[in-house]
């Protein structure tokens, strides 16, 4: 931007002069992040799988958060602003569990009463269904195929990973090794205390879910989304769904919107 005689606009030299005064004496310049809850759920379900403890005055400190960041619609959203989705409350309700509240815990049954109402967990994006898997909350068998042999395809190809976008791409990296290999946290893991935590997710896959979890429902509802996590692309017939990475649906009755009728196109959330 510039004025009339050629120099910076009065807008832009504010700006810089704003940054500016931000940088500090090393050059750098900092700030707060600010995004979704679901990262903080993702970091208490990777210690859990791994065996990694977590300090008693860190998960305080989680759990207070995860209160302060609940929706008014009592799910959780992928940032400040955003209403509840089926990804993120799915994510951070076995979180609050894996943090020590236990079923009968207000927030939790309130959160039980947001997912049975926008169809349980099994209308989760494929993204949140492989870690429900990784969870033993989920089978594998309903979830869309994530192939390292992709990795192999010569690089050149429109298709080949590599071509993805930033995030996508090195979540697919990740993901395609562990759907390959089925990983499945280990029985005996206790991370997130002193008592064990295995036994407080054995309610779970029931309490999650709003039909169960049994095998021929999990395949059947490999392709399913949750209708208010679709979000509706311009100038396309699809919908793209948040936290998705399942190619372009074939318009089957398993692949449509509940509320339109219309097939879904599931793409990777940005």
């Amino acid at each position: 931007m510039q004025d009339s005689v050629g120099g910076p606009s009065p807008e832009l030299a504010r700006g810089v002069s704003l940054l500016c005064s931000l940088q500090r004496e090393d050059g750098s310049v900092a700030g707060e992040v600010v995004w979704s809850p679901v990262i903080t759920a993702q970091y208490v379900l990777t210690a859990y799988m791994i065996g990694q403890p977590i300090e008693s005055q860190r998960q305080a400190r989680f759990l207070r958060y995860f209160r302060q960041t609940q929706t008014a619609d009592s799910g959780w959203g992928l940032h400040p602003e955003s209403r509840g989705y089926v990804f993120v409350t799915a994510l951070v309700y076995v979180a609050l569990r894996l943090l020590g509240l236990s079923a009968a815990d207000p927030l939790c049954l309130q959160v039980r009463l947001w997912l049975r109402d926008h169809g349980g967990v099994e209308s989760i994006p494929s993204w949140g269904k492989l870690w429900l898997a990784m969870m033993n909350l989920y089978g594998y068998e309903g979830i869309n195929p994530v192939l390292p042999e992709a990795w192999l395809l010569p690089r050149a190809l429109p298709l080949h990973p590599a071509q993805l976008y930033c995030h996508t791409r090195l979540i697919y990296l990740g993901f395609s090794y562990l759907y390959a290999v089925r990983f499945r946290r280990a029985t005996s893991s206790s991370s997130c205390g002193a008592n064990s935590t295995s036994s407080r997710l054995r309610p779970s896959r029931s309490g999650l879910s709003a039909t169960g979890f049994r095998p021929p429902m999990c395949t059947s509802r490999r392709t399913g989304c949750c209708a208010g996590s679709l979000i509706w692309k311009a100038g396309t017939s699809g919908i793209i769904a948040p936290g998705c990475a399942s190619a372009r649906c074939s318009g089957s009755s398993n692949t449509s919107c509940s509320t339109t009728g219309r097939p879904m196109e599931c793409r990777s959330a940005r």
